[in-house]
């Protein structure tokens, strides 16, 4: 029963993008999602996506336990330079485990991606690692991708900068085997309880 705004900027060589999701719990279960992102790219083309999500909490996550998620939603993006428009639809399914008193949360993520632009089916996957190493700072790394396509990782930490409220992460990725760089930048701002 609370809402949060999670937002981030990414930057590329050539390209750029900011997020912004916010998304708000409904009945203690069900939590909604209605954003988008817009995207710069050098020479100064752009575009934008809009995304709608439906999360449904399976299993709460609590200390030394696991929890479980699944996900379903769309990405509308919108035709550079005049381009046609498609639409992407996928689903997920994450699991979480809580280790040593929450001082380590692993999560595990696969799902499916329906490509509006080509109609292909992908499979998705994410691996990923929270790391406390103070009680407002955590090492965050973790690896994703979709089979049979490029990989990505990211690597740094996270603060709480009013715990349990407004967090920042700020992180380093890439794609496997590729040596251009990328940095993300997450603020993440929970509402209420």
């Amino acid at each position: 029963r609370s809402c949060q705004v999670e937002s981030w900027l990414r930057r590329e060589k050539d390209r750029s993008e900011l997020w912004a999701l916010p998304g708000c719990n409904v009945g203690g279960v069900v939590e909604l999602t209605a954003g988008g992102g817009r995207f710069n790219e050098a020479g100064g083309a752009h575009t934008s996506d809009l995304l709608l999500q439906a999360k449904a909490l399976l299993r709460p996550l609590r200390t030394n336990d696991w929890g479980a998620t699944a996900s379903v939603g769309h990405i509308r993006h919108r035709g550079v330079a005049g381009g046609p428009a498609y639409r992407d639809y996928y689903v997920n399914l994450p699991l979480s485990l809580s280790l040593r008193d929450d001082q380590v949360t692993l999560h595990s993520n696969v799902g499916w991606l329906r490509e509006g632009a080509t109609g292909a089916d992908r499979a998705t996957w994410g691996l990923a690692a929270e790391t406390q190493l103070h009680p407002r700072v955590g090492l965050v790394t973790e690896a994703f991708g979709q089979l049979s396509r490029d990989s990505y990782y990211q690597l740094g930490l996270r603060f709480w900068v009013v715990p349990d409220r407004v967090q920042i992460d700020t992180t380093y990725g890439n794609r496997f085997g590729r040596g251009d760089q990328a940095l993300f930048l997450r603020p993440e701002r929970g509402l209420g309880l």
